[in-house]
């Protein structure tokens, strides 16, 4: 009679093991998203485009300085990038642009908005006092791309890499990766942004997911987590849920 081997015996001898990797063994934390809202189905992308002469000069300066900044091409911009809303917004010491737009890649999509200063009022001399920009006139597209780079008067334009599709080929897919790395059993309210740039932070421009959820709420224990949309790359965040006034 021939010996039966133990299937656990060989696949040691092959250098393997029946038993759970300590990753496996790892206890699945169970999420709480009873008291998050409903993530909205779609980007809403409404508004209306000002028409003004001063307006649409400033929105073809925003354009080539967003198009030079993310080395992206008009033809790409046509496809993935859509106005949605853009203004001159008065204030105390200025004039200032703002669009709303929305960016799509496959299915990933999302809405950012940009602004910069047109004119400063002498109220602001003194303010930033490197930068050569004069006052009380409307700003040439240099003079507004300093004041970009340098995120003045909060002046920003977004950093949003032309790249042509995610990692994942749906948004369930893209959760399902962020939920598994997470170690739990669901996350909640997900949604697609891009890292907002400033003085100390130059994002890479890759659309992310971010989502959450509440594993204790009487210990006051949430995790957040985010998941580059283009690498796969993940981060976790175990925070307070809420902050405790004392």
């Amino acid at each position: 009679m021939k010996n039966i081997i133990p299937i656990c015996f060989l696949i040691i001898i092959i250098g393997g093991s029946c038993s759970k990797t300590d990753e496996q063994k790892k206890e699945i934390q169970k999420c709480d998203c009873s008291n998050y809202l409903q993530t909205p189905e779609s980007i809403d992308c409404s508004g209306t485009l000002c028409s003004s002469d001063t307006c649409q000069t400033y929105f073809g300066i925003w354009k080539e300085l967003f198009l030079e900044r993310n080395q992206m091409t008009e033809e790409y911009f046509d496809n993935h990038i859509t106005s949605c809303k853009t203004n001159l917004l008065n204030w105390k010491d200025g004039i200032s642009f703002e669009i709303y737009f929305k960016v799509k890649i496959g299915w990933v999509e999302t809405k950012l908005y940009d602004d910069f200063v047109i004119l400063l009022s002498s109220s602001t001399i003194g303010l930033y006092p490197t930068l050569s920009i004069p006052r009380n006139v409307l700003l040439s597209q240099e003079q507004i791309s300093i004041l970009v780079n340098s995120y003045a008067f909060s002046s920003r334009i977004f950093i949003v890499s032309p790249i042509s599709s995610s990692k994942y080929n749906s948004q369930n897919e893209a959760m399902i990766a962020l939920i598994d790395a997470t170690g739990v059993d669901t996350l909640c309210n997900s949604r697609v942004f891009y890292q907002v740039p400033n003085e100390n932070f130059h994002p890479t421009g890759h659309p992310y997911i971010e989502a959450s959820c509440v594993l204790n709420w009487a210990e006051n224990k949430c995790v957040s987590s985010q998941i580059d949309l283009f690498t796969g790359e993940v981060k976790v965040t175990y925070e307070a849920c809420w902050i405790l006034n004392k």
